[in-house]
């Protein structure tokens, strides 16, 4: 196995969840190893999305709570909601919930 490739292999394992803080004992300093760590924490952050979104189909609540590990709520609306037409739709209750914008 040649060295320089076994260097990168290490380098890329070591490295690939991105900062000191999350568990790496090193942080990317490759261009290849920038981009694992990034697929890494783009997988996770989407694994977590994808979690509350099943919690979350059929249910009334567009916004979840607060995500600690993603710093902010997250906008999930729209999941399995019955189609009311648009002269029976109600604007939502006032709601402690954050708006897009």
């Amino acid at each position: 196995f040649p060295e320089p490739v076994l260097a990168q292999l290490q380098h890329l394992i070591l490295s690939h969840h991105g900062r000191q803080e999350f568990g790496s004992p090193a942080v990317p300093m490759t261009v290849e190893a920038f981009i694992l760590s990034f697929l890494d924490d783009l997988d996770a952050k989407m694994n977590i999305t994808e979690q509350l979104r099943r919690k979350m189909i059929g249910a009334e609540m567009s916004w979840t709570e607060y995500q600690r590990a993603l710093e902010r709520y997250l906008y999930l609306g729209g999941f399995a909601k019955k189609d009311n037409g648009p002269d029976e739709s109600q604007p939502e209750a006032c709601s402690r919930q954050p708006t897009l914008f």
